[in-house]
């Protein structure tokens, strides 16, 4: 195949790629049960919110596509949409079974910690109420469709492969580079879930913060490492499985 070929080959890889994403966010987004005191606050319809929120995450998915086409391939991060590797196979199936592990240990780890902090038990049973809506928000299909591919594109595909990009330039060194980006990125992850918090709960205890943002950041690890052993495709099946586990558990 000519450069030429193979360029307008991983285009129309991208193209395909950001087409399942924003697939995937408008079912998410349409299935999703939007906060209550959202709706309270805003003259929006829940029509109009759903639709903005669709319009937001095209533009972002489309930005993460972008970025990721151009950081991917001198990091030697690839997608099976976009870089056409015949690897989705049974071997990537694994990567399931791999995500619903680490969403029992995540679980357990979570228990765990609650168990050996009776502040954090305390808080449970004071925002109870809270915490049930905000669970229950985000629908099996919005899990599945929204969080297990978008997130992906958005968090691995899009920041992660310019944090390795960066990193690579940085210190000259592939291994490092992913490392790095790996640890960087799941940080950034695990804080990103703070806005939800914030939404639906008045003061949060600092050690719920911490928790919350540890053991995000330690499953976005997990999808962070399928990409780089496998595909961003791997880290989309990694991701679904935590969630189909957390579902269950749940």
């Amino acid at each position: 195949m000519s450069v030429s070929d193979l360029k307008s080959s991983r285009l129309s890889g991208a193209s395909l790629l950001a087409l399942v994403g924003i697939a995937s966010s408008i079912v998410g987004i349409l299935t999703l049960e939007l906060p209550s005191e959202l709706l309270r606050q805003t003259s929006f319809s829940p029509t109009s919110l759903k639709v903005l929120s669709i319009v937001q995450s095209s533009v972002f998915i489309i930005a993460a596509v972008a970025a990721g086409y151009f950081s991917t391939h001198p990091t030697g991060l690839t997608s099976i949409f976009v870089d056409r590797h015949p690897r989705l196979n049974l071997f990537a199936l694994l990567f399931i079974p791999l995500g619903a592990l680490t969403g029992l240990g995540i679980w357990a780890l979570d228990a765990t910690i609650t168990a050996h902090f009776p502040g954090l038990a305390s808080f449970y049973l004071q925002n109870e109420m809270a915490l049930d809506e905000m669970n229950t928000m985000v629908s099996p299909i919005t899990r599945l469709a929204y969080v297990g591919i978008v997130e992906e594109i958005l968090a691995r595909y899009g920041v992660m492969s310019i944090l390795a990009l960066i990193f690579l330039k940085v210190f000259k060194n592939k291994a490092l580079a992913l490392s790095l980006a790996i640890v960087t990125s799941s940080l950034l992850f695990g804080l990103g879930h703070l806005h939800a918090i914030v939404a639906y709960i008045a003061d949060p205890p600092t050690l719920f913060l911490m928790k919350t943002v540890v053991l995000n950041a330690v499953a976005a690890a997990t999808f962070a490492c399928a990409f780089t052993l496998h595909s961003l495709e791997a880290a989309m099946l990694a991701h679904i499985g935590f969630h189909l586990a957390v579902m269950l558990l749940n």
